[in-house]
């Protein structure tokens, strides 16, 4: 019993942390754009993509504007519900 409500917490937990927003960043030429700032406002904590332009960021659900900037590139938004 007790094995069991471990397990089906440790699902839980992991279920809840896993959420937020994921996605890829490319240049119009498809290539992967490295290091670009993925910022979510009204959170405070940016993070940047892997070199194969991939990223993830934990949020609690909500409302959040993604704005995604690089050198060279022209930085774009969209408002996430």
């Amino acid at each position: 019993m007790c094995i069991y409500m471990y397990i089906t917490y440790l699902n839980l937990f992991f279920s809840q942390v896993h959420q937020g927003v994921s996605g890829s960043v490319y240049a119009p030429s498809m290539a992967p754009v490295s290091k670009a700032r993925i910022a979510t406002l009204p959170s405070l904590m940016d993070v940047y993509t892997a070199t194969s332009g991939d990223y993830f960021r934990i949020l609690v659900p909500g409302n959040y504007t993604l704005t995604v900037s690089a050198h060279g590139f022209k930085e774009q938004s969209q408002v996430l519900h």
